[in-house]
């Protein structure tokens, strides 16, 4: 057994590093070229990149930071097995139509100020599986629809809506989207039967459709920020709700049947216009975390002492009398009471 396991470490340690000898990086694309057909990983800082970065046919990575490029020269499309592509250029204005070339790319990250729109050509890279844009984005093309594989969305500033192709990403796991003037979701946001994670973040959402009850594997939802002032209905029905926050909208209820959310363990409902406590909150039985900071509550049921898993409550302290605090510690003796 012991000369196995020798074995199998000297094994492990071979193939480790012949992982890491086919790795060749360089930070320079001028030293890239030296051997163009080695290179697998590529950082371009500040320097131009001429045609010749086609030459390295075996380009996995690529990372570009340089504030002086404003456009992508469209020969990028030609590294036809970049598979992560990492854009770092405060004034890029715009991302070539030929970046539809880059079939085996799986992660596109782009950081500027200057972006504003996507080319309709981003929809044809099929392999396309994490798409992350910190931009002033105004919309998404509608062949955002196309990318059948993506998982992974953010859009952080400045979208105006989302399209109803948003609905075709049948993968999409993870969607974000933060400082956005965004006042509605699609009703085809209920076809994106694998979304587990939801944030929006700073938006001018007023309401959701009723079709968000058909998100059946959501696991975190996240809309702060916005101007919520009711949930549907079919809120009820997303039982695999774990995680909720909704601070700072303009709720003043929950919706019927909110108990049927059995899976929640975390409610964040800070800064809302709540003026009693829900008590559809009282049957969450595996709530260990309840956040109702700056509401207008000043009382509480009985019934909250069935929270017996609530390992903490936060509170506004002005609405808090010392009352109202002894009473609640007699009701929920090992929860840990934070007033603010």
């Amino acid at each position: 057994m012991i000369r196995y396991k020798i074995t199998l470490f000297f094994i492990f340690i071979i193939i480790n590093s012949c992982s890491q000898s086919k790795k060749k990086e360089y930070d320079s694309l001028r030293e890239a070229l030296k051997e163009p057909l080695e290179v697998t990983h590529l950082n371009i800082w500040d320097e131009k990149i001429s045609n010749d970065i086609i030459k390295l046919k075996n380009l996995r990575v690529l990372q570009i930071s340089d504030d002086g490029i404003k456009r992508l020269p469209s020969y990028i499309g030609e590294l036809e097995k970049l598979q992560l592509l990492n854009i770092f250029c405060e004034n890029i204005k715009e991302l070539p139509i030929s970046i539809k070339g880059l079939k085996s790319l799986k992660k596109l990250t782009i950081t500027s100020d200057s972006l504003n729109n996507l080319p309709n050509s981003i929809g044809e890279i099929n392999n396309l599986e994490h798409l992350e844009v910190r931009s002033v984005l105004n919309n998404l093309p509608n062949s955002i629809g196309k990318l059948k594989k993506l998982k992974f969305l953010l859009i952080d500033e400045g979208l105006q809506k989302l399209p109803s192709e948003i609905g075709e990403l049948t993968a999409l796991e993870e969607l974000n989207i933060s400082l956005s003037e965004v006042s509605s979701l699609p009703k085809s946001i209920k076809k994106l039967e694998n979304l587990k994670h939801l944030t929006i973040d700073g938006s001018n959402l007023e309401s959701l459709p009723e079709e968000f009850g058909d998100l059946k594997n959501i696991i975190s939802l996240r809309i702060r920020g916005a101007k919520l002032k009711e949930l549907p209905l079919t809120f009820s029905n997303l039982i695999t709700l774990e995680i909720l926050d909704l601070s700072s909208n303009e709720l003043k209820n929950l919706p019927k049947g909110f108990e049927n959310l059995v899976a929640l363990h975390n409610l964040m409902l800070n800064k809302n216009s709540f003026a009693e406590f829900p008590e559809s909150i009282t049957s969450l039985k595996k709530l260990w975390n309840l956040e109702l900071k700056k509401n207008k509550i000043i009382s509480f049921p009985e019934s909250i002492k069935k929270l017996n898993r609530l390992q903490g409550l936060d509170f506004s302290e002005e609405l808090l009398s010392d009352t109202n605090y002894k009473y609640l510690k007699k009701l929920l003796p090992n929860t840990r009471i934070l007033v603010h």
